[in-house]
């Protein structure tokens, strides 16, 4: 699998983590530019999120279980709050 497909699929699973914090946090998204950091100044949202969302796409071409690790982590940590 190349990296690109990779980042595809990272990248449109990250932005539709994006919106369901964007929903929990009744805020209107606006578009994907700068989302990861308005993201992290809501009140209901995983620690770091913006940094962790970052070493997903870092670590996408070297290690993608790592990358795949943390997406899950901070699914799971969303899935918390919506079951809140």
């Amino acid at each position: 699998m190349d990296v690109y497909y990779k980042a595809g699929h990272l990248f449109r699973s990250v932005s539709a983590l994006n919106q369901v914090l964007f929903a929990l946090n009744r805020t209107y998204c606006l578009n994907e530019k700068k989302a990861t950091l308005r993201i992290n100044q809501l009140p209901i949202v995983p620690k770091c999120y913006h940094e962790r969302v970052n070493k997903i796409f870092s670590l996408c071409g070297e290690s993608s279980s790592g990358a795949v690790k943390i997406l899950r982590q901070l699914i799971d940590e969303v899935e918390i709050e919506i079951h809140k």
